[in-house]
């Protein structure tokens, strides 16, 4: 899905600008802990769930609103006591939190400063490491910026 055609979506699905208000506190809440931008993060839950809190994990074994996947990131939420079992990140809090400090340290380690190899190696994995840009990370921005536009509406 390209930018402008997740843009036209979200254009089109009235539900989620109003989730996007209700979840705007734990969203800037993770945001400000792990140091990422909150638009960011937001366009982020945006791309990977249209902000649905509940979201499991029975196929892809991603959970919650950011789409974690607990096989690679389950051990390293445990040992920072963020979650415990890859149902707590269905918990939104937890979910986004978990979302927060995954792009963060992968920011912090892997992307040379660059947010966008950050989300491309959130979005595809450790074979983006070597990636400057990608789609995942296109879509992304354009949700943060859709996001944006809700913001300054309110």
């Amino acid at each position: 899905m390209t930018s402008l055609l997740l843009a036209a979506v979200l254009a089109y699905h009235p539900s989620v600008e109003p989730r996007l208000h209700r979840s705007w506190g734990e969203i800037a809440e993770a945001a400000g802990v792990a140091g990422v931008d909150p638009e960011l993060l937001a366009g982020l839950i945006v791309r990977e769930t249209r902000v649905l809190p509940v979201r499991g994990g029975k196929g892809s074994g991603c959970w919650g609103s950011g789409q974690v996947c607990w096989i690679p990131w389950g051990k390293w939420l445990r040992e920072r006591d963020t979650a415990h079992r890859p149902e707590d990140l269905l918990d939104e809090r937890t979910g986004t939190l978990a979302a927060a400090l995954i792009l963060a340290h992968l920011h912090r380690r892997y992307s040379r400063g660059s947010w966008d190899r950050a989300l491309c190696i959130y979005g595809c994995g450790n074979v983006a490491m070597k990636w400057t840009d990608c789609v995942y990370s296109r879509e992304v921005r354009g949700a943060q910026k859709w996001v944006r536009s809700v913001r300054r509406r309110s």
